[in-house]
């Protein structure tokens, strides 16, 4: 029958599972550790169910559609990238499929899918999901902790270092239908996981990482942005009148009613959390990722419609 396929379809049918390949290609382009499972080359690539979704040739694919990519190279299993659309993880057999999102700083534009050697001891595929309603520590009145609430003296620092972030299944899961009976596998499954923040040994609150980057909020890189003028006002914060410094968590917890440092320089996990919570919170909040260009704080916040009175700059 192939005999038989004129030679111009026969070309175009090539030339769209090259174009698949590529695709899948810059999905593994970092991933030296990974396995793929040899069941994926008893059918084309273009009829997958990733292979439908139109994005633009040369791009990294969307993490929904490289998560369904490593599922089927994988384990085999040809899940529609829509199931993949609030997953922030795969587990599969002894990797751990993550969205660099979740290891990165919050500025970071990274998209790729990081392999990890380990997994969360389940049979099969697990699809991590974050819990849909993330919760937060409130001040507890016995908790004698000292809030300063202290003058910004112009020092960036981090004083966040005690911030861990901890990965815990709740319990909650449930079966993916495959439409694939048979497979050699145990099939696929939902697994809920919380992503929390602790300080010291204690947890501060469950982060939801994809509403950070996919749902966007109120935030943006504070510095890098020049134009005419701003140079000479880069470095001057004094148009901001008092600034105040938060430097714990039981001072980000109960916030100051006006415009505050977040010092966490250079510390990825605890911007991670930093940020994510004050989304959560809809904090008006700006993200520098190095030295704070001032003028572009205030210009940016007018330009956001942020409440320059009670803005949060986390450096």
């Amino acid at each position: 029958m192939w005999k038989n396929t004129p030679l111009s379809t026969r070309l175009a049918r090539y030339s769209l599972s090259l174009e698949k390949v590529h695709r899948a290609s810059l999905v593994y382009r970092r991933m030296a550790s990974a396995t793929i499972d040899p069941s994926v080359a008893l059918n084309p690539l273009s009829k997958a169910k990733w292979a439908a979704v139109q994005e633009p040739i040369g791009t990294l694919p969307s993490r929904p559609v490289a998560l369904s990519i490593i599922a089927l190279f994988d384990g085999g299993l040809d899940i529609d990238p829509e199931v993949f659309k609030d997953v922030i993880a795969v587990s599969s057999r002894d990797s751990l499929y993550v969205s660099e999102s979740l290891l990165d700083d919050p500025t970071s534009t990274n998209q790729d899918i990081r392999c990890l050697v380990g997994n969360i001891g389940k049979a099969g595929m697990a699809l991590l999901l974050s819990p849909q309603d993330p919760i937060m520590r409130t001040q507890d009145p016995e908790d004698w902790e000292m809030v300063n609430h202290q003058d910004f003296d112009g020092r960036w620092e981090d004083n966040f270092r005690s911030t861990s972030l901890h990965l815990k299944l709740t319990g909650y899961e449930y079966p993916i239908n495959t439409s694939q009976h048979g497979n050699r596998r145990n099939g696929a499954l939902y697994a809920e996981a919380a992503i929390s923040a602790h300080a010291q040994g204690q947890w501060i609150a469950d982060i939801d990482i994809l509403n950070l980057f996919e749902r966007g909020g109120k935030h943006m890189k504070a510095n890098g942005f020049l134009g005419e003028g701003w140079l000479s006002r880069r470095h001057d914060s004094a148009e901001f009148g008092l600034l105040t410094s938060i430097d714990s968590w039981a001072e980000f917890l109960d916030r100051p009613p006006n415009t505050s440092i977040i010092r966490a320089k250079g510390n990825w996990s605890a911007r991670l959390a930093l940020a994510a919570l004050m989304l959560t919170r809809n904090d008006d909040v700006l993200i520098a990722s190095g030295e704070v260009c001032w003028a572009c704080v205030r210009d940016i916040a007018t330009m956001l419609n942020l409440d320059i009175e009670q803005l949060l700059i986390l450096c």
